[in-house]
């Protein structure tokens, strides 16, 4: 199966924190489920990729919403996909991190909001 076009997935996103980033709400969002404290963040020099796995991933029923940077830094772009599940998350991670052209990472919203 060949991926959508560039315009239908981006059509999907919508601009969020003055157009920083794109975002998208996904199943579980809609069902009014709360995300889990644990994220993906993703990391990629190719923003339409990010934005595609992105997609990808918040077609999901287990996902609550995700986003990507509209500018880059350092050459990168970043991501993130909140799902419900902690689980999931893990599931998630250890499937792309193989991935030759997008780094992934978990970060744990409880942990980290220590440090903000």
């Amino acid at each position: 199966m060949s991926a959508p076009p560039w315009e239908e997935v981006s059509a999907r996103f919508e601009d969020f924190m003055g157009g920083r980033f794109r975002l998208q709400s996904g199943p579980a969002r809609a069902r009014k489920e709360r995300a889990c404290q644990k994220k993906l963040c993703f990391y990629a020099a190719d923003q339409r990729l990010l934005a595609r796995t992105l997609d990808e991933i918040c077609q999901r029923e287990d996902a609550f919403a995700v986003k990507y940077s509209t500018y880059e830094k350092g050459g990168i772009y970043l991501g993130r996909a909140f799902l419900v599940d902690e689980q999931a998350v893990g599931e998630l991670w250890k499937a792309l991190k193989p991935h030759p052209e997008l780094f992934c990472a978990v970060q744990d919203d409880d942990w980290a909001s220590a440090f903000r």
